[in-house]
C-alpha cells in the first residue's frame, strides 16, 4: 500500500514540475517573443532560445535576406536568440536612421567583442566613437592616398607578375587567392611599411595565414556567441587567464596585436630624424602623440562615392588615441583591407571574363588615360575614370561586402512606415538588408545582370536615393571606402593594361556563396589571363 501511494506521489509530483516547466517555458516564450507580434510587425516563427538563429546558419544567408524581404515587406522582425532585430527597408526611414535622425542611431550592436579589438572604429560607441572616428580621418584624405598610390603602385607591379606566369603556364587561376595575397602585400606596405612577400610566399606567409583566419570561423560558433555573450566573454577571460587552449580567432589576434605593438616599440626606441614612415601606423602614432593630421582639404571628399544624394552635418571635435587605439584600428586596417578590398577584385575580374565586350570598354578608357599621360597612370585620372567607377559600383551593387548593415537605438524612437507608428526603445537593434535592396527590380531592373551602364554619370539621375549601400551611409559609413576603391581601381587598370580576363572550363556560371553570417564571400572561382 505503501509502495503505491510512493508511486501515485512521486507521478503526481512530475506532473506537478512538468506543468511548472511547460508554464514557464510558455511565459518565457510569450514574453520574450511576442515582442513583435504586440506591435504587429510581421516576420518568422522564432524558436524557443534560439529565436531563428538556426535557420540563419543552415541556409546561406543572400538568399535568405531576399527571401524574406520578399515575403514581409518594408519592415518585419526576427530575433537572433532572445535578442529583437528589427529589419527596414523603408527608405525615409533609412534615410533618417543613417543620417537626420543618426544621434538616435550613433552605435552599433556590441556583439561580445573581447581583448585589443573593443577599442576599434566597429566597436566604439557614442563619444568615444565620434572623438576616435574625427581623429582617424584625416588618415583618409586625397592627399594621403595620393602618398598611399606609390606603395600600391609597387604591389601591382607584383602582382602583374603572378599574371605573367599564369598566362605562360595558361593554368587555371584561383582569383580569391591572386587578388588576397595582392591586398595582403598592399596593406601590409600601406599599414607598416612592411615588406612581406606575401604574393610569392601565398599561405605560408605568416600575415596571411593569421589574417585570413580571422575571416573564417565556424558560422556555428558565430551563433554561440550571438546566443550566449556573456557566457563566451567569461571563456575568453578565463583563457586568457590560465594560458588555456584559445581559438583559431583568439591565436591570430594575438599574433597580429603582438607584431603591431613590436613595430610601435621599435619606433618609439628611433631618434625622432630617424623616422621617415609615411604609413597608416605612423599617422596613427601621430595622432596618439596629439599632433593635428588634417591638411588643408575638404574632408567630406572621403564621402563622394555615393548616390544618395544629402550628407550629414558631423561632429568634427578630436581627441588623442590610446596605444591599444592605435594597434586596435591598425589591425582592422589590416584585417578588413585585406578581405574586403580582394572579394571586391574577385567579383569584378569575375564579371568581366563573363561580359568580355564590357571589359573591352573598360580597357581603352583605362589605356586612352595612360598615353595621354605619357603612359602613366596618375591619381587623378585613377579617380576619375568614369566608366571603371561604374564597373565597381555596379560590382559593389551586386556583391556588397556586407549582406545587410546594423545600428543601435540609443534613444527612445518612434518611426512611421506606411502610417504605422512603431516604437523602438534605447537597446534595440535596427538592420537594413541593404544586399536584398540592392536586388530589388523596383531599383535595379534586370537585378541579377552586371550592367555598369547604370552608374554612368548620364543615368545616375536614375538611381534612387539610399538604394545602393555597400558602404553604409551616413557619419558612420566606411572609413577606409577611398583606399579600398582606389587599391582596386589601381589594380584593375595595370592588370587591364597587359592582360585579359577569361573564362576558363572551371569558371562557375553562378557564384556560390560561402555560408558566412555577414560577409558577402565568394567560394573558389577560376579563371584564365592571356596577355594581349
Amino acid at each position: 500500500m505503501d509502495s503505491l501511494f510512493e508511486a501515485g506521489y512521486s507521478a503526481y509530483s512530475s506532473l506537478i514540475l512538468l506543468a511548472i516547466t511547460v508554464t514557464t517555458v510558455y511565459f518565457y516564450y510569450d514574453s520574450t517573443y511576442s515582442f513583435f507580434k504586440k506591435q504587429n510587425i510581421p516576420g518568422p516563427t522564432p524558436l524557443p532560445f534560439f529565436g531563428n538563429l538556426i535557420e540563419q546558419v543552415v541556409r546561406v544567408i543572400p538568399d535568405l535576406e531576399i527571401e524574406r524581404y520578399q515575403k514581409y515587406g518594408k519592415v518585419y522582425g526576427y530575433f537572433d536568440g532572445s535578442h529583437p532585430i528589427l529589419n527596414i527597408s523603408d527608405l525615409q526611414v533609412i534615410k533618417n536612421i543613417l543620417i537626420r535622425d543618426f544621434d538616435s542611431f550613433v552605435d552599433r550592436r556590441n556583439r561580445n567583442t573581447n581583448g585589443i579589438m573593443r577599442h576599434t572604429l566597429l566597436s566604439l560607441k557614442g563619444n568615444e566613437w565620434r572623438m576616435t572616428r574625427n581623429t582617424l580621418s584625416p588618415t583618409f584624405t586625397s592627399g594621403k592616398m595620393k602618398m598611399m598610390m606609390q606603395l600600391m603602385s609597387g604591389c601591382a607591379d607584383d602582382l602583374l607578375k603572378s599574371l605573367e606566369k599564369k598566362a605562360k603556364s595558361g593554368e587555371d587561376i584561383n582569383v580569391k587567392d591572386l587578388f588576397g595575397f595582392f591586398t595582403m602585400d598592399v596593406v601590409a606596405k600601406c599599414a607598416f611599411a612592411t615588406e612581406t612577400h606575401v604574393q610569392d610566399m601565398g599561405y605560408d606567409n605568416p600575415f596571411m595565414k593569421q589574417a585570413s583566419q580571422l575571416f573564417t570561423p565556424p558560422k556555428t560558433r558565430m551563433a554561440i556567441r550571438m546566443l550566449l555573450p556573456k557566457l563566451t566573454m567569461v571563456l575568453y577571460k578565463l583563457t586568457n587567464m590560465f594560458k588555456a587552449t584559445k581559438t583559431q580567432d583568439q591565436d591570430s589576434m594575438g599574433y597580429l596585436e603582438e607584431v603591431v605593438r613590436s613595430i610601435i616599440k621599435q619606433r618609439s626606441e628611433m631618434e625622432s630624424n630617424e623616422r621617415s614612415y609615411k604609413d597608416f601606423l605612423q599617422l596613427l602614432l601621430d595622432a596618439m602623440q596629439g599632433k593635428d593630421l588634417e591638411d588643408q582639404e575638404n574632408l567630406k571628399e572621403t564621402e563622394l562615392h555615393h548616390v544618395n544624394g544629402e550628407e550629414d552635418q558631423q561632429d568634427m571635435r578630436k581627441g588623442t588615441l590610446s596605444e591599444d587605439s592605435v594597434v586596435a584600428n591598425a589591425i582592422l586596417v589590416l584585417v578588413a583591407g585585406y578581405e574586403t578590398t580582394a572579394t571586391l577584385l574577385t567579383y569584378t575580374s569575375y564579371s568581366l571574363a563573363k561580359n568580355p565586350e564590357k571589359q573591352e570598354i573598360l580597357r581603352k578608357e583605362i589605356k586612352a588615360a595612360y598615353e595621354a599621360a605619357g603612359n602613366q597612370l596618375l591619381y587623378q585620372d585613377i579617380s576619375s575614370l568614369k566608366y571603371l567607377d561604374a564597373v565597381i559600383m555596379e560590382t559593389l551593387r551586386m556583391y556588397p561586402p556586407v549582406v545587410r548593415l546594423s545600428r543601435q537605438c540609443t534613444k527612445d524612437y518612434s518611426l512611421e512606415v506606411d502610417g504605422k507608428t512603431i516604437l523602438v526603445k534605447k537597446g534595440d537593434e535596427i538592420r537594413i538588408p541593404s544586399y536584398a535592396i540592392h536586388h530589388d527590380n523596383q531599383f535595379y531592373p534586370n537585378h541579377d545582370q552586371w550592367n555598369p551602364e547604370r552608374f554612368l554619370p548620364e543615368n545616375k539621375d536614375k538611381l534612387t536615393p539610399y538604394t545602393y549601400l555597400p558602404f553604409g551611409g551616413g557619419p558612420r559609413n566606411c572609413i577606409g571606402m577611398r583606399f579600398a576603391l582606389l587599391e582596386a581601381k589601381l589594380a584593375i587598370s595595370k592588370t587591364l593594361l597587359e592582360y585579359r580576363f577569361i573564362e576558363s572550363n572551371q569558371t562557375p556560371d553562378k557564384i556560390d556563396f560561402k555560408n558566412a553570417l555577414f560577409l558577402l564571400t565568394p567560394g573558389k572561382i577560376a579563371l584564365k589571363v592571356e596577355k594581349l
